[in-house]
């Protein structure tokens, strides 16, 4: 049986080319309890993105938020990995899978 944690991996690499091209990213990770297959009814989706400079603005965001939780059928949290505070970043990194 599939898992979600292997239909989002996989949703995420096939679509790599159109993350980039369309919302400028470079480098995009599935971490939290949908990578650890402990997610529960009122769990998010954890993603973790790096984005090129121009792409940084709202409307980018929205699409993409909008974009993977219409292909996932998951609420999505977006996290901009150089937002975040350095420890906490540091914590995700050893609970991350990159496409």
């Amino acid at each position: 049986m599939v898992t979600e944690k292997e239909k989002i991996l996989k949703f995420l690499n096939n679509n790599k080319l159109k993350l980039s091209q369309d919302f400028g990213v470079d480098k995009i990770g599935l971490f939290g309890s949908y990578l650890n297959n402990s997610q529960n009814e009122n769990s998010d989706v954890d993603i973790l993105i790096e984005v090129r400079k121009e792409f940084k603005k709202y409307n980018y965001y929205y699409e993409l938020k909008k974009f993977l939780e219409t292909n996932i059928d998951k609420e999505v949290d977006i996290v901009y990995k150089d937002a975040i505070n350095p420890l906490i970043n540091m914590e995700i990194q050893k609970d991350i899978v990159y496409v």
